[in-house]
């Protein structure tokens, strides 16, 4: 296969496409996993919920994502290198908006997550989440 090195205006075309399909996927797929978890079936009362298999193949869902995520930042400061993209603020907003996950079996995916968190303006951007959720 043949890959296009070509760039616009310093931007290399592969990296925006990798960044939308980074986007597509956080915003579809993690994050209706993480509905599942969070809002959507953990509302039930845990008998109820230990008996649904959405819940359980979100939880095994997530958990093999966030060891994807894991394994990428042992090599990358960020999803398509070493400087962030929009595609990393996309999926931090993502996990911002399920705090309650623990995420220490992923170290690397939380060092990421504080990395993102330093980001200039980094509070500009979550500002509406936080007064949405208060």
């Amino acid at each position: 296969a043949v890959v296009s090195t070509q760039s616009t205006g310093g931007v290399n075309n592969g990296h925006v496409s990798q960044a939308f399909s980074w986007i597509h996927w956080a915003i579809s797929v993690l994050h209706r996993d993480l509905y599942h978890m969070s809002e959507g079936e953990l509302q039930k009362r845990p008998e109820e919920m230990a008996q649904s298999d959405l819940v359980r193949n979100s939880l095994d869902s997530v958990s093999l994502y966030f060891d994807m995520l894991d394994k990428i930042f042992e090599t990358r400061d960020f999803l398509l290198g070493r400087e962030a993209w929009f595609c990393d603020s996309a999926l931090a907003l993502v996990l911002e908006n399920a705090r309650t996950l623990d995420l220490t079996s992923w170290p690397r995916l939380r060092s990421w997550l504080d990395r993102i968190r330093s980001q200039p303006n980094w509070d500009l951007v979550t500002a509406e989440t936080r007064t949405r959720n208060s």
